[in-house]
């Protein structure tokens, strides 16, 4: 799938990443709902990175061309872990 979600990716302050955490907020949110929190669990674990995605239709990811069910946006997130995980930064 070439339609991934929009991400933001919140890196350590001090130390380097070794292990990453998505998180997807709910149904009505977006990603900045996360951002406070990834920003202290960054800061108390040094050795994680943590990427805050927008489902499709919203945040970031609002404009992305749909239909979008269930399946396609698992599949789209599916793709997005993959992708991330071979980057330093949003794609």
């Amino acid at each position: 799938m070439n339609r991934l979600p929009g991400y933001v990716i919140v890196e350590p302050e001090d130390g380097v990443a070794e292990k990453q955490l998505f998180l997807v907020h709910g149904i009505l949110g977006s990603s900045r709902n996360w951002r406070s929190y990834a920003r202290r669990l960054t800061k108390a674990n040094p050795d994680w990175r943590v990427v805050l995605v927008d489902l499709p239709a919203h945040g970031m990811s609002r404009d992305l061309p749909g239909p979008w069910d269930l399946p396609t946006c698992a599949a789209a997130l599916e793709d997005l872990v993959l992708q991330v995980g071979r980057s330093q930064g949003p794609g």
